[in-house]
């Protein structure tokens, strides 16, 4: 899907194609195109953002037609049917392009199916210095995925599998994953990572002297991790 002028070269046009997944694979949907000047622009189908890319050099119209549909570079196949489309002449606030997309959807009968959390993260036990992760799965495609610490997103993760590394007693915490797909989301459970100390230096605490080439028995004691 190509959205500029479709009788200008490609590069004065955005491709659309692969970063939205129209295909005949998938469902009709609502796409919604945040397109600026230059900068990034954004792109998202039933409210949720699927991709972004930078604004090519010379996208600006330059007084041409603004078309919107298949590609005419030999590029693309199959049809792409437009029932509907609506134009704005400025930057919508998240909560108005929500709006029109929901407007959009329920007018259509555009439904699909919620996520479900399959196999949620389990409690996880560390030593310091250990590496160690949570997994979870979930039904749907087109997923994306949040990791949280405490409430608090942690950033760069945003897949499946949230992996630490070098465990640290500031790692302890609980830990939950937001999965989205284009109908909402869902949350899973807390999933606890608990690190244990590492064994104290055990301390000399009697004992008795000896020569060169002797033998001695020495008592010790330490505290082990709680």
């Amino acid at each position: 899907m190509t959205v500029g002028n479709a009788s200008a070269p490609i590069f004065n046009s955005i491709d659309l194609g692969t970063t939205n997944s129209v295909a005949s694979s998938v469902p009709a949907s609502v796409y919604g195109f945040v397109i600026p000047l230059s900068g990034t622009y954004y792109a998202y189908r039933n409210g949720t953002q699927t991709g972004s890319q930078n604004v090519p050099s010379g996208a600006a119209d330059g007084g041409n037609p603004l078309m919107i549909g298949n590609r005419n570079d030999g590029a693309g196949s199959g049809n792409l049917f437009v029932p509907e489309i609506a134009l704005f002449n400025s930057v919508l606030s998240t909560g108005d392009r929500n709006a029109v997309e929901n407007s959009q959807k329920a007018y259509y009968f555009i439904h699909c199916t919620a996520v479900a959390i399959t196999t949620p993260p389990g409690n996880v036990t560390a030593c310091l210095g250990d590496t160690k992760s949570f997994t979870v799965t979930a039904s749907c495609s087109n997923l994306s995925y949040q990791w949280k610490k405490e409430g608090v997103n942690i950033g760069g993760a945003t897949s499946a599998t949230l992996s630490l590394s070098n465990v640290t007693s500031g790692d302890a915490a609980s830990y939950t994953c937001v999965i989205k797909d284009a109908c909402g989301s869902s949350t899973t459970i807390a999933a606890i990572l608990n690190v244990n100390a590492l064994p104290a230096t055990p301390i000399i605490t009697s004992g008795t002297s000896f020569c060169p080439g002797g033998a001695s028995t020495q008592s010790i004691a330490a505290t082990a991790p709680a």
